[in-house]
């Protein structure tokens, strides 16, 4: 049978702050090495829970709400990076794929946040693999458009 590990609230609260504080010290970044931490931070987010639910690999990431709210954030300022870097593609179609992707990554993100907080009576539902494929191709796309994009 399987151990449950508890967590001090103590020892929970410094890791939320610490949370926090990595999110807010990543926009202070340079814009390039910004990106590319979210788009790391963002394929992690997507890849291990798909490892793990298939027992590839034995640990995962904790289901804090600090965790999914830190998340979110990423999630959306990786959305409006994809949607502004979108109207700066010459590429059309790649253009049209990037705002795209830009705006149903932050409605899908968002639209959950929102209605968890009690702010929208409606909710999206659908498994939780789609958020983990979602989280890895907002990391891909915005390290595709880092890379590619020159200012």
């Amino acid at each position: 049978m399987a151990e449950t590990i508890i967590i001090s609230p103590l020892i929970t609260n410094l890791l939320a702050i610490g949370i926090v504080i990595l999110v807010v010290s990543t926009l202070l970044l340079p814009r390039m090495i910004r990106h590319l931490v979210h788009s790391i931070i963002l394929i992690a987010f997507g890849i291990i829970p798909i490892l793990h639910s298939y027992k590839m690999i034995g640990f995962n990431i904790p289901s804090w709400p600090i965790v999914g709210y830190a998340l979110t954030v990423i999630i959306i300022l990786s959305g409006r990076t994809l949607i502004v870097d979108g109207f700066k593609e010459e590429n059309r179609a790649l253009k049209f794929l990037t705002i795209a992707a830009g705006f149903v990554i932050i409605l899908v993100v968002t639209i959950p946040t929102l209605y968890n907080l009690g702010a929208i009576t409606f909710n999206l539902t659908y498994p939780p693999i789609i958020n983990n494929i979602l989280y890895m191709s907002a990391g891909v796309l915005l390290l595709i458009g880092t890379m590619i994009l020159k200012n």
